[in-house]
């Protein structure tokens, strides 16, 4: 068992905090430096759901909060280090979002090679001042009466979808869209816009083209799943609508001839797994902290081995700038043996995630039923 410090550092020495008006999201240097493209808008997420009505939203607001909190350095069989970031796997969370889109399209990509003649098309749905979840149920019954009618049988074989969600701030307004991607024959487009003005009654935007560039297409259909990020400008309110009204949907699917293709899995963003725990990144980030030279050489040794070890272990404070030279096997062993001795020295101690600020909620007072007291709010 790990020795129990008897005083601990403070989470301000190694993590970076970012003031809101009245909440604080603190951040680890991994954390900041992993979600630093994206910053603005995880923290206006992680605030959205943590303020909101639901546990649902509650519980994920905290999963995300802790995404990347401190990577773990675990050894392969071989002995050769290999990175866990403890990625949260949240659709709102926008970095893993990005990293699922990859995923995404470059299953699409391999999909769609075995198309005959695949079409890229775009189906859009009315706006009519309904909730996000409404036109959501509204879009997606669209779209199967739509794969039932015979104009449609006649012109597509199957395909796959991916929904986009956009919002207009300034009118508060929801807009639906689907982006399918179809393998089929020639489909004359007034003949697509009469079908999908037959099963929607109001809606008559639509667009398909011919796809000249397959692994092009995929991306652009992929980049719609990692779309999730450009909520931040919505408000908190429309954030939690987002989120409540997405849960538990599919996002991107296939269909017809493509049915049971899977373009989506959980396989995918799921880190490597097994191994032998060595250390957790803020251990070693502490004791660089106080400039302890065996933590600094380590950690210099094992950052040299890519990106993304760098955004973990290399704050900018280190004004250290990897030259191209990969370290010895035996040096990258070495250093791993390091950060497990730095892990089990009896100081290191780092603190745990911090929880969260309850938010503001009416609070009930037992009374006795004679009494006139009513509820006060918190805070």
């Amino acid at each position: 068992m790990k020795p129990q410090p008897r005083t601990g550092t403070p989470l301000s020495s190694f993590v970076h905090p970012s003031e809101t008006t009245d909440q604080r999201v603190t951040t680890t240097g991994p954390q900041y430096r992993l979600h630093a493209r994206w910053h603005r808008e995880r923290e206006q997420i992680i605030l959205a759901l943590r303020n909101g009505s639901s546990a649902r939203c509650q519980r994920r607001a905290r999963r995300i909060d802790l995404c990347c909190f401190s990577p773990e350095i675990r050894t392969a069989g071989d002995g050769r280090p290999f990175l866990v970031l403890n990625c949260c796997r949240d659709r709102l969370c926008p970095r893993c979002q990005v990293q699922r889109g990859k995923h995404v399209a470059r299953r699409i990509t391999g999909l769609i090679l075995g198309f005959n003649s695949p079409r890229f098309m775009t189906l859009t749905l009315a706006h009519k001042g309904e909730s996000l979840d409404a036109m959501m149920d509204r879009l997606y019954i669209a779209f199967r009466d739509l794969r039932k009618l015979p104009v449609w049988r006649r012109h597509v074989k199957g395909g796959v979808f991916a929904c986009q969600v956009t919002r207009n701030t300034k009118a508060g307004e929801w807009h639906a869209h689907l982006h399918i991607i179809v393998d089929g024959v020639y489909f004359p487009q007034t003949q697509l816009k009469a079908a999908w003005l037959q099963v929607t009654g109001d809606s008559e935007i639509v667009d398909i083209r011919p796809v000249p560039d397959r692994a092009k297409i995929a991306g652009y259909v992929g980049d719609y799943v990692s779309r999730p990020n450009e909520v931040a400008g919505w408000g908190w309110a429309a954030i939690e609508e987002f989120a409540e009204a997405m849960h538990g949907r599919r996002l991107v699917h296939t269909f017809g001839s493509a049915h049971g293709v899977k373009v989506e899995d959980e396989a995918d963003t799921r880190e490597p797994g097994g191994g032998t725990f060595v250390c957790d990144s803020l251990s070693l980030l502490k004791w660089r902290a106080k400039n302890d030279a065996a933590a600094v050489a380590t950690i210099m040794c094992l950052a040299a081995q890519g990106p993304e070890w760098a955004k973990v272990l290399v704050d900018k404070s280190d004004a250290w700038e990897h030259g191209g030279a990969v370290p010895s096997d035996t040096a990258v062993m070495d250093a791993v043996a390091q950060a497990r001795v730095i892990y089990l020295r009896p100081e290191t101690w780092v603190p745990p995630p911090p929880a969260p600020p309850a938010a503001r909620q009416d609070i009930l007072i037992p009374v006795a039923p004679n009494d006139r007291r009513r509820r006060r709010r918190a805070g």
